[in-house]
């Protein structure tokens, strides 16, 4: 299989494997999602090994978004209520380093 050919089925199943997570999950209220017959035919030809690594691809994707979105709770939780984010480092010490901790861990530094 061609690198050109398998990217296209890595990209197909992906994008699959995302929306029939969500479908499980009740968030299409159409009995199906609908898919082109070129990515029908791109996933229909995927080998094990493609859509072994498309799930990997989307449970990574979906466990870096749940981080992210912890941090940015962690983040928003620390600021004191009516306040700002700069309100943060107004904060004693431990709950100023766990706010800019949660900060970072939502990339906000350029670092």
């Amino acid at each position: 299989m061609s690198d050109h050919m398998r990217q296209h089925r890595l990209g197909a199943a992906i994008r699959v494997l995302e929306v029939m997570d969500d479908f499980d999950a009740g968030m299409y209220p159409e009995p199906q999602p609908y898919f082109g017959l070129v990515t029908q035919a791109f996933v229909g030809s995927a080998n094990a090994e493609v859509l072994m690594l498309a799930r990997s691809c989307v449970d990574a994707e979906r466990d870096l978004r749940d981080e992210e979105w912890d941090a940015l709770e962690r983040l928003l939780g620390a600021i004191p209520p009516g306040g700002n984010l700069d309100d943060i480092f107004e904060l004693p010490a431990k709950q100023a380093v766990d706010a800019l901790y949660a900060a970072n861990d939502c990339r906000w530094f350029g670092v």
